[in-house]
């Protein structure tokens, strides 16, 4: 990110390197810990109809979705996801729930 980011944590950090819902958290800060780059998974635990995420095109192809972050240390990203949708990363990823813009 360039420049400061404004957000405001909801709940406490917690490793990636396991699957974990950043309790229940709709916006997830992820932050690069180590010095390598990492794939990161969403996947949703309940199907799309019962509300989980709908990830892959077109809908119902996939139940996940993958990105890479920086191996710069220090490299954040904000992920939008469901409630019960999971981030699964690695050890030297943590994840931060944070307020969606405007609900603090």
């Amino acid at each position: 990110m360039s420049g400061i980011a404004r957000i405001t944590p909801v709940t406490n950090a917690v490793s990636t390197g396991t699957a974990t819902s950043v309790f229940g958290s709709t916006s997830v800060l992820l932050t690069q810990t180590g010095s390598t780059q990492r794939t990161i998974t969403v996947a949703n635990t309940v199907s799309a109809a019962s509300g989980g995420g709908q990830y892959g095109i077109p809908a119902g192809i996939s139940s996940q979705a993958t990105f890479i972050l920086s191996n710069v240390t220090g490299s954040q990203i904000i992920v939008n996801k469901k409630p019960t949708d999971t981030i699964t990363g690695h050890a030297e990823v943590s994840a931060t729930g944070v307020a969606n813009a405007g609900d603090a």
